[in-house]
């Protein structure tokens, strides 16, 4: 075999005076998009450590010490596997097989010299590495397909993204280590909307706060709390394309522009982008079929840069089901044809919606060969072994399916120690695990499952899981278990408590970082909202739930006093870009939530208010404890 490598110099050099350069990209001409991003990423990360403008450049400068990214085709390494290693005289060498792999092993570079990249932005040391040469490294990712399923549906999802908020998070997921954006549509969004018979069935233009979404009535900006109003443009909230004026029509195609860039700019950065829509037909129905071809032919066409697409069975039907058809109809025949695939199932309902839904995987495959045929087909649902059991269909669905399908589920809704023991199957069957950072309940407080996770990636490792995936809405606030699950696929031997000592370190600084790691552990460790109670229903709307756990109350209470020292220890400085933020972020919710609570209490249903309404004794004491110092700052 002919061996074609491709180098990409680094030079870099200790920087003396303030006006020396301190290190220098080198990108020879013919260098691959994915590695002149990795020149670019490199020098401007450098750049920024060292507070010095970094050049690239098709030569490197006599002198300097080099890292050598080499691009080398005829190695055998793994599509996303690289080596960073000392070479020659104190030089530096980044060895891969692929364009991406390059890319990821700048970014380990990067991570290496105490760089952290977040769903809420990045942490970024306070000075220059303090050695140049990095320990050697080699990075392979335990899990193939590694990243999130941003869940439209809410006004704090992808539902109110605009652009920039789309490049911003393809940019941290691969930063952080992962590799693969997906989406599900439902038929009352836009997405996956498509021409037939002269209509345009399968979507509804994005929503915003003019609309009544699960749990909210109509709210417009200015009847915001709290003067948030000013943050916020327009009459109503949402994306700027949902905000914008037009026919039906205008509106759709202005929604799926949106999302067609924001896959497109991943696409390009080298992120695998997936999209799909559920299947509620009946496949084995020919008119059924030509509007199955027209939607998933349009789909593809619609979005080009897509890797995946995925057929989605809607939520709880399976365990629904579907009343089986005709033994002498098209559906009929199938069913006698899988019946033994699929015989552990015994409800003759349950039995037939697993069989539905693999006909349409089967006409899915089938319509991808002709109009995309690099375009891989996944075959999702909702739920594990605790909860909705799509996952019950994954050992029936392997001995019927062609093997190119991959099998994927939304887990357990609240997230266990293991996945569904049915992601066991044969070494050539792929398939994702989708455990969840958060439910759909409770987004405005701490989901906490970090430490939950740590098992759980484990789990989906052993049970042979090729991907890892996690479902969420918000970002920010699901930040620990991303990192978590990042970290992991490439550092699978380190211990929960290293991992938040590690990521308190990169967020905060050596100083204060371990004692913030070991606070936000211990914060996770208390669990769902980290002070127990109900919380709120699924979707519903809002009531007034509290605690009734003293001691975890009490413990989020002390971790706000040791937070408020490690802020002032991290103020006196050098620390981290964002180090304040952080900690100030993590001491507000703490504020927030312990605030809520005691508002919670008083509120309740036949709390001390509705007490004190029927009672004047009561409402005196009640009046006397609102007066006082303990609701004085919550009452301000």
């Amino acid at each position: 075999m002919c061996r074609r490598s491709t180098f990409l110099l680094l030079a870099l050099g200790l920087r003396g005076a303030a006006a020396a350069p301190w290190c220098q990209v080198i990108a020879p001409d013919g260098s691959p998009p994915l590695v002149r991003q990795a020149a670019y990423e490199l020098a401007a990360y450098l750049g920024r450590l060292a507070d010095a403008d970094i050049a690239v450049r098709n030569a490197p400068a006599k002198g300097l010490p080099v890292i050598l990214l080499r691009l080398d085709t005829g190695v055998k390494l793994g599509d996303e596997e690289y080596f960073i290693e000392p070479v020659g005289q104190g030089d530096v060498a980044i060895r891969a097989r692929t364009p991406l792999a390059v890319l990821e092993g700048a970014y380990g570079l990067l991570r290496a010299y105490g760089c952290g990249f977040y769903f809420d932005g990045d942490a970024l040391p306070a000075g220059r590495p303090q050695a140049f040469l990095a320990p050697s490294i080699h990075g392979r990712p335990v899990f193939a397909i590694r990243g999130s399923l941003p869940w439209y549906n809410f006004l704090d999802s992808p539902t109110t993204w605009d652009a920039q908020d789309f490049r911003f998070f393809a940019d941290q997921i691969l930063r952080s280590g992962q590799n693969f954006i997906g989406f599900h549509t439902y038929d009352y969004e836009p997405f996956a909307a498509y021409e037939f018979a002269g209509q345009h069935p399968g979507g509804e233009p994005l929503m915003t706060t003019a609309d009544r979404v699960w749990g909210t009535f109509p709210m417009k900006v200015d009847e915001f709390g709290f003067g948030a109003a000013r943050y916020f443009p327009g009459a109503w909230w949402g994306s700027d394309a949902a905000r914008a004026e037009g026919s039906r029509e205008q509106r759709l195609a202005r929604d799926k522009a949106l999302l067609a860039d924001g896959l497109a700019y991943a696409s390009a950065r080298g992120v695998k982008t997936c999209l799909g829509f559920e299947v509620t037909g009946d496949p084995t129905d020919p008119a059924e079929q030509r509007r199955f071809r027209a939607r998933l032919t349009q789909l593809v066409r619609d979005y080009p840069m897509l890797d995946y697409v995925w057929l989605w069975q809607s939520e709880g039907q399976s365990m629904q089901g579907v009343a089986p058809p005709p033994l002498r109809s098209q559906g009929g025949r199938v069913y006698r044809d899988w019946q033994a695939a699929f015989a552990t199932l015994k409800d003759p309902k349950r039995t037939w919606e697993g069989m539905r839904v693999a006909v349409y995987g089967e006409l899915g495959r089938q319509i991808l060969d002709g109009a995309a045929p690099g375009v891989k087909l996944v075959l999702s649902g909702w739920g594990g072994d605790h909860w909705l059991h799509v996952s019950d269909y994954f050992p029936a669905w392997d001995k019927v399916l062609d093997k190119r399908i991959i099998f994927a589920a939304l887990d357990d809704i609240r997230v266990h120690p293991q996945v569904s023991v049915n992601y066991a199957l044969p070494p050539d069957r792929e398939r994702w695990a989708i455990p969840w950072y958060e439910y759909d309940g409770d987004q405005w407080v701490p989901q906490a499952n970090t430490g939950i996770f740590a098992d759980t990636v484990r789990d989906a490792r052993e049970k042979g899981c090729q991907g890892l995936l996690a479902i969420h809405w918000r970002t920010k606030e699901v930040g620990e278990s991303q990192a978590l699950c990042a970290q992991y696929a490439w550092h699978p031997e380190e211990s929960l408590a290293a991992f938040y000592r590690d990521y308190g370190t990169r967020r905060v600084g050596a100083e204060q970082g371990p004692a913030f790691g070991d606070t936000l552990r211990e914060l996770d460790a208390l669990g769902y909202r980290w002070v127990g109670g109900p919380g709120q229903t699924e979707c519903g709307e809002f009531v007034w739930s509290c605690s009734t756990d003293a001691a975890k109350l009490a413990a989020v209470e002390a971790a706000g006093v040791k937070l408020r020292q490690i802020r002032a220890a991290v103020a006196k400085g050098p620390a981290p870009v964002g180090a304040l933020g952080r900690v100030d972020d993590v001491i507000a919710v703490i504020d927030r939530l312990l605030g809520y609570e005691q508002v919670a209490r008083l509120l309740a249903p036949g709390g001390p208010v509705d007490q004190a309404t029927a009672n004047p004794d009561k409402a005196k004491t009640l009046l006397a404890e609102l007066s006082g110092p303990a609701f004085g700052e919550v009452l301000d």
